[in-house]
């Protein structure tokens, strides 16, 4: 399974550009998200991050990347094969502060969608159970709780499963 190709990087509503991210912007982007209180709760720092979008590139993931004003502020990152080796898997969802409420991770959740429609009839995400605001974000987009994974990643922590069947 493999996304669909777009020539033209796609501009939103918070002139956000959006295309695959550029090896070049990994660091960047990585240090402007390690501050999020999410990825810091899940003792992600910004070279840990970095490392896992650069693997994530090179195994072939989709990694999306949103700059505003020529700099990065935002990452899709999807498993396409990732839930149940049938549908995609939003692995992270994820926007430095000062972007926040600009529109900017909708832009990027929709173009994964995007370039999805063709090849995977599911996306599938994990939301913690503490971060309401997410859960909001992903039900206000289609998706719907299927599930509860409880002490996935953290043993305090339950992990909301979300899904939303992509039109083919």
């Amino acid at each position: 399974m493999r996304a669909r190709e777009f020539s033209e990087p796609k501009q939103s509503s918070a002139t956000a550009r959006v295309d695959r991210l550029a090896p070049c912007d990994v660091e960047a982007l990585a240090t402007g998200l390690a501050p999020l209180p999410l990825l810091q709760k899940y003792g992600t720092t910004a070279s840990a991050l970095s490392a896992a979008l650069g693997r994530a590139m090179s195994r072939g993931d989709l990694v999306l990347s949103a700059r505003v004003r020529g700099g990065p502020v935002g990452v899709a990152w999807v498993v396409l094969e990732g839930a149940f080796a049938r549908a995609a898997y939003l692995r992270l969802l994820a926007v430095t502060p000062a972007a926040h409420g600009q529109g900017v991770g909708a832009e990027l959740l929709r173009e994964v969608e995007d370039r999805l429609a063709d090849t995977s009839s599911h996306i599938l995400l994990l939301a913690s159970d503490f971060n309401v605001a997410a859960h909001a974000f992903y039900r206000r987009l289609g998706y719907e709780q299927v599930g509860i994974i409880p002490g996935f990643v953290l043993p305090t922590v339950d992990e909301w499963i979300f899904a939303k069947r992509l039109a083919r």
